[in-house]
């Protein structure tokens, strides 16, 4: 299981904002981490792909969920331009794997049934 402090890195990552090696600016972490719940909550209502815990998002969805998310923070970030449609692209790229990652398993969802 992935932890938050994780995600928020792939997601500054793919934003550009931050690079591996660099020091990770406390001002754009926080600007992630206050948003991030809500977020995940949003996606989850969206029907794309429910993460009940953000400390423990699972290791198959991590770096789509974080793909996913870049595009939700792009605007905060100021991305324009081809910048916001490369994005945008990558951003609908996930929504999908996402949704296949969601109906993957059983869902447990109980079945109504229609008798005659």
């Amino acid at each position: 299981m992935a932890t938050k402090a994780f995600l928020i890195g792939q997601i500054l990552n793919l934003l550009g904002v931050w690079e591996t090696g660099q020091d990770l600016s406390p001002e754009d972490y926080r600007k992630v981490e206050e948003s991030l719940p809500q977020a995940l909550l949003a996606m989850g209502r969206a029907n794309i792909y429910t993460v009940d815990d953000v400390n423990n998002v699972p290791d198959d969805a991590v770096l789509e969920v974080a793909r996913y998310l870049q595009g939700e923070y792009c605007i905060t970030f100021g991305l324009e331009g081809e910048e916001l449609q490369v994005s945008s692209a990558k951003q609908a790229a996930a929504e999908q794997a996402l949704r296949f990652l969601r109906t993957r398993g059983p869902t447990f969802v109980r079945q109504r049934a229609e008798y005659f």
